[in-house]
């Protein structure tokens, strides 16, 4: 049995999962690929610039996700 260090995908993903809610409760008719778009936009780019295999597309950050979200139309 092998123990993961926190911060690991486990960590990330009730923060990511809560940030989909925040963005469906802005703009609650958004299909989910946009709402997966929005949210990678909105990542604070750290590591190699754009996506890398360690770092993914960076860091959420909130508030810009939901400035885009709410800029959003479609």
């Amino acid at each position: 049995y092998e123990v993961l260090p926190a911060g690991a995908t486990s960590s990330a993903t009730p923060i990511v999962a809560s940030l989909a809610a925040l963005v469906f409760s802005l703009k609650p008719g958004l299909e989910a690929k946009s709402v997966i778009e929005l949210i990678k936009k909105g990542c604070d780019d750290i590591g190699d610039k754009g996506f890398d295999i360690f770092t993914g597309y960076g860091r959420v950050n909130f508030l810009k996700t939901l400035q885009l979200a709410k800029e959003f139309s479609r």
